[in-house]
């Protein structure tokens, strides 16, 4: 593609027509690497557009996983603070009904735990049966514990615990833990 760069008027100098080839020469030089620089230009925007995305996405990825670690340690501390509360309420039980009490408001925080039982065991087999009811504490003395209840162990509903269970509460469990 050509182009009129200047005009020359007749009769010519030669030193001015020198200079008007050389300067266009220039000038032709200087569009071609405009025109490469402008080009480059471009390619280094596109990369930068593509580092940019990249870097938004690994932003959002970190920020989402910097939110899940902060709602993790919330939730830590938030447990934290609940047994530690659960503990200073258990240091100031001097009584079992005081025992009962803090249990009580621990279990039912649970989902499905409705009426939390506390088994005391006293000496010859014997024990007593704590429940809330209608607000109030209520107590039961059992002459006879079954032999198997004895032995200090966690079990999680056993056949033979949720029978004897059964029939001193007259309700069905659905789910027992016993210690």
């Amino acid at each position: 593609r050509a182009s009129v760069f200047r005009f020359i008027t007749k009769p010519w100098d030669e030193t001015e027509l020198l200079l008007g080839i050389e300067t266009a020469i220039q000038h032709s030089g200087r569009k071609r690497t405009n025109s490469h620089l402008a080009h480059e230009i471009g390619v280094q925007n596109q990369k930068l557009e593509e580092l940019t995305l990249n870097l938004e996405s690994e932003v959002l990825k970190r920020t989402q996983g910097i939110e899940e670690s902060r709602r993790m340690a919330e939730s830590k501390q938030k447990l934290v603070r609940e047994l530690t509360s659960f503990v200073k309420n258990l240091s100031r039980v001097s009584t079992i009904p005081q025992l009962y009490e803090v249990l009580y408001y621990e279990m039912t925080r649970f989902q499905g735990v409705s009426v939390p039982y506390l088994l005391t065991f006293e000496e010859h087999g014997r024990g007593r049966l704590y429940w809330m009811q209608h607000e109030n504490l209520h107590e039961k003395h059992i002459s006879s514990l079954p032999q198997h209840f004895g032995s200090l162990r966690l079990r999680t509903s056993s056949p033979e615990d949720r029978v004897w269970w059964e029939s001193h509460i007259k309700k069905e469990c659905r789910q027992l833990v016993t210690i």
